[in-house]
Protein backbone atom coordinates (compact mmCIF):
# COMPACT_ATOMS: atom_id res chain seq x y z
CA UNK A 1 0.00 0.00 0.00
CA UNK A 2 1.50 3.09 -0.85
CA UNK A 3 2.03 5.94 1.46
CA UNK A 4 -0.13 9.53 1.93
CA UNK A 5 1.23 12.41 1.04
CA UNK A 6 -0.99 15.74 2.59
CA UNK A 7 -0.69 19.17 1.36
CA UNK A 8 0.56 21.58 4.11
CA UNK A 9 -0.78 24.85 4.78
CA UNK A 10 -3.45 27.34 3.11
CA UNK A 11 -3.93 26.61 -0.04
CA UNK A 12 -4.23 28.88 -2.85
CA UNK A 13 -7.28 28.09 -4.70
CA UNK A 14 -7.34 29.16 -8.51
CA UNK A 15 -9.95 29.72 -11.50
CA UNK A 16 -10.13 25.90 -13.20
CA UNK A 17 -12.59 26.71 -16.17
CA UNK A 18 -11.38 23.06 -17.85
CA UNK A 19 -12.67 21.31 -14.48
CA UNK A 20 -15.73 23.36 -15.01
CA UNK A 21 -16.88 22.48 -18.12
CA UNK A 22 -15.79 19.21 -17.75
CA UNK A 23 -18.07 18.36 -14.89
CA UNK A 24 -21.54 20.19 -16.94
CA UNK A 25 -20.09 17.72 -20.22
CA UNK A 26 -20.43 14.48 -17.95
CA UNK A 27 -23.99 15.35 -18.42
CA UNK A 28 -24.42 16.21 -21.51
CA UNK A 29 -25.92 13.35 -24.30
CA UNK A 30 -22.68 14.20 -26.86
CA UNK A 31 -20.31 13.23 -23.72
CA UNK A 32 -19.53 9.94 -25.37
CA UNK A 33 -18.78 11.16 -28.74
CA UNK A 34 -14.99 11.40 -29.75
CA UNK A 35 -15.04 14.69 -31.25
CA UNK A 36 -16.87 16.26 -28.54
CA UNK A 37 -14.54 15.10 -26.02
CA UNK A 38 -11.78 16.20 -28.19
CA UNK A 39 -13.22 19.87 -28.28
CA UNK A 40 -12.42 20.30 -24.66
CA UNK A 41 -8.66 18.00 -25.09
CA UNK A 42 -7.41 19.94 -27.44
CA UNK A 43 -8.57 23.00 -25.74
CA UNK A 44 -7.03 22.12 -22.19
CA UNK A 45 -5.50 19.20 -21.64
CA UNK A 46 -5.95 15.56 -21.55
CA UNK A 47 -6.81 15.23 -18.29
CA UNK A 48 -8.70 17.97 -15.86
CA UNK A 49 -6.61 18.81 -12.75
CA UNK A 50 -8.60 19.13 -9.60
CA UNK A 51 -7.60 21.46 -6.50
CA UNK A 52 -6.47 18.88 -4.28
CA UNK A 53 -4.38 17.28 -6.95
CA UNK A 54 -3.07 20.39 -7.53
CA UNK A 55 -2.40 21.10 -4.33
CA UNK A 56 -0.28 17.84 -3.73
CA UNK A 57 1.83 18.66 -6.57
CA UNK A 58 2.89 21.97 -4.57
CA UNK A 59 3.50 19.72 -1.75
CA UNK A 60 5.36 17.15 -3.50
CA UNK A 61 7.53 19.51 -5.93
CA UNK A 62 9.76 22.27 -2.96
CA UNK A 63 12.12 22.99 -6.16
CA UNK A 64 9.57 23.62 -8.61
CA UNK A 65 8.17 21.27 -11.39
CA UNK A 66 9.98 20.64 -14.79
CA UNK A 67 6.97 19.51 -17.34
CA UNK A 68 7.77 17.33 -20.44
CA UNK A 69 5.00 16.91 -22.73
CA UNK A 70 3.34 20.41 -21.37
CA UNK A 71 0.79 20.84 -24.69
CA UNK A 72 -1.04 24.12 -23.84
CA UNK A 73 0.34 24.31 -20.03
CA UNK A 74 -3.12 24.47 -18.69
CA UNK A 75 -1.28 22.51 -15.87
CA UNK A 76 1.58 24.44 -15.19
CA UNK A 77 -0.61 27.39 -15.75
CA UNK A 78 -2.00 26.73 -12.34
CA UNK A 79 0.29 25.58 -10.68
CA UNK A 80 2.31 29.28 -11.38
CA UNK A 81 -0.94 31.14 -10.45
CA UNK A 82 -0.52 28.93 -6.67
CA UNK A 83 2.82 30.08 -6.88
CA UNK A 84 4.84 27.00 -8.34
CA UNK A 85 7.89 27.86 -10.35
CA UNK A 86 7.07 26.02 -13.50
CA UNK A 87 9.71 25.29 -16.68
CA UNK A 88 6.91 23.93 -19.04
CA UNK A 89 8.44 22.58 -22.26
CA UNK A 90 6.60 20.73 -25.29
CA UNK A 91 7.99 19.37 -28.19
CA UNK A 92 5.70 21.09 -30.32
CA UNK A 93 4.40 24.30 -28.81
CA UNK A 94 0.13 25.16 -29.95
CA UNK A 95 1.90 28.77 -31.45
CA UNK A 96 3.81 26.46 -34.20
CA UNK A 97 0.16 25.37 -35.14
CA UNK A 98 1.85 21.84 -36.18
CA UNK A 99 0.69 19.99 -32.76
CA UNK A 100 -2.05 17.51 -33.13
CA UNK A 101 -3.05 16.72 -29.64
CA UNK A 102 -4.16 20.43 -29.45
CA UNK A 103 -5.37 22.17 -32.91
CA UNK A 104 -6.56 25.70 -33.45
CA UNK A 105 -5.33 25.72 -29.55
CA UNK A 106 -3.77 28.71 -27.34
CA UNK A 107 -1.43 28.21 -24.51
CA UNK A 108 -2.21 29.06 -20.98
CA UNK A 109 0.72 29.41 -20.13
CA UNK A 110 4.43 30.17 -22.01
CA UNK A 111 5.84 26.55 -23.01
CA UNK A 112 9.12 26.67 -24.51
CA UNK A 113 9.95 24.10 -27.14
CA UNK A 114 12.11 21.02 -25.95
CA UNK A 115 11.95 17.45 -25.44
CA UNK A 116 12.43 14.59 -23.42
CA UNK A 117 16.45 15.38 -22.56
CA UNK A 118 15.34 18.72 -21.08
CA UNK A 119 14.70 16.29 -18.06
CA UNK A 120 18.20 15.94 -17.45
CA UNK A 121 18.58 20.12 -16.97
CA UNK A 122 16.89 20.01 -13.61
CA UNK A 123 17.59 17.17 -11.21
CA UNK A 124 15.92 19.00 -8.37
CA UNK A 125 13.40 19.29 -9.73
CA UNK A 126 9.98 17.24 -9.89
CA UNK A 127 9.36 15.70 -13.54
CA UNK A 128 5.61 15.97 -14.63
CA UNK A 129 4.30 13.97 -17.09
CA UNK A 130 0.70 14.30 -17.92
CA UNK A 131 -0.85 11.69 -20.18
CA UNK A 132 2.26 10.96 -21.91
CA UNK A 133 1.29 8.86 -25.51
CA UNK A 134 1.57 5.29 -25.57
CA UNK A 135 3.09 5.02 -28.84
CA UNK A 136 6.05 7.42 -28.62
CA UNK A 137 9.32 7.34 -26.54
CA UNK A 138 8.83 10.49 -25.04
CA UNK A 139 8.00 9.06 -21.39
CA UNK A 140 11.03 6.56 -21.30
CA UNK A 141 13.38 9.11 -22.96
CA UNK A 142 12.42 12.02 -20.04
CA UNK A 143 13.01 8.95 -17.41
CA UNK A 144 15.85 8.23 -18.90
CA UNK A 145 17.50 11.45 -18.56
CA UNK A 146 16.09 12.68 -15.30
CA UNK A 147 17.96 12.31 -12.45
CA UNK A 148 15.98 13.72 -9.68
CA UNK A 149 14.36 11.77 -7.14
CA UNK A 150 10.12 13.07 -7.43
CA UNK A 151 8.15 12.15 -10.56
CA UNK A 152 4.64 13.07 -11.43
CA UNK A 153 2.64 10.74 -13.77
CA UNK A 154 -0.43 11.49 -14.54
CA UNK A 155 -1.99 8.72 -16.86
CA UNK A 156 -3.38 4.98 -17.12
CA UNK A 157 -1.62 1.82 -15.26
CA UNK A 158 0.09 0.09 -17.49
CA UNK A 159 -1.72 -1.07 -20.82
CA UNK A 160 -3.61 1.80 -21.12
CA UNK A 161 -3.22 4.91 -23.64
CA UNK A 162 -0.26 6.36 -21.40
CA UNK A 163 3.31 5.89 -21.26
CA UNK A 164 5.29 3.37 -23.41
CA UNK A 165 5.95 -0.25 -21.94
CA UNK A 166 9.60 1.11 -21.13
CA UNK A 167 8.32 3.69 -19.03
CA UNK A 168 6.52 1.24 -16.92
CA UNK A 169 8.70 -1.21 -16.47
CA UNK A 170 11.22 1.90 -15.07
CA UNK A 171 8.74 2.52 -12.65
CA UNK A 172 8.59 -1.22 -11.61
CA UNK A 173 11.81 -1.80 -11.55
CA UNK A 174 13.28 1.96 -9.92
CA UNK A 175 10.24 3.97 -8.67
CA UNK A 176 7.78 3.58 -5.50
CA UNK A 177 4.49 4.45 -5.19
CA UNK A 178 3.97 7.16 -2.08
CA UNK A 179 0.21 8.29 -3.21
CA UNK A 180 -2.62 7.84 -5.85
CA UNK A 181 -5.26 10.45 -6.58
CA UNK A 182 -8.14 9.59 -9.08
CA UNK A 183 -9.16 12.28 -11.31
CA UNK A 184 -12.10 13.75 -12.75
CA UNK A 185 -12.54 12.62 -16.70
CA UNK A 186 -15.09 11.85 -19.24
CA UNK A 187 -16.50 8.89 -17.56
CA UNK A 188 -15.41 5.95 -19.24
CA UNK A 189 -12.03 7.36 -19.73
CA UNK A 190 -10.20 6.70 -15.90
CA UNK A 191 -7.11 7.90 -15.07
CA UNK A 192 -5.09 9.07 -12.01
CA UNK A 193 -2.08 11.52 -10.67
CA UNK A 194 0.58 9.40 -9.39
CA UNK A 195 3.29 10.45 -6.97
CA UNK A 196 6.83 8.58 -6.94
CA UNK A 197 9.84 8.43 -5.34
CA UNK A 198 13.31 7.14 -6.86
CA UNK A 199 14.48 3.94 -4.93
CA UNK A 200 18.26 4.49 -5.14
CA UNK A 201 18.92 8.20 -5.80
CA UNK A 202 22.92 7.52 -5.27
CA UNK A 203 22.68 5.36 -8.09
CA UNK A 204 21.92 7.95 -10.60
Amino acid sequence: MSAKISASGPSKRVPNPWLDSLRLARNDECQWQWDFRHSFTHKYSWSAPTQPALDLIKSFSPDGVVEIGAGTGYWASLLRAMGVDVVAVDASPVELGKNRHHRESKSWTRVRRGYATVAGLYPKRTLMLCWPPHNRPMSHLALKHFRGERLIYIGQPRGGLTGTDAFHQALADDWTLVSRKRLLNFREIQDAMYLYRRRNVSAV
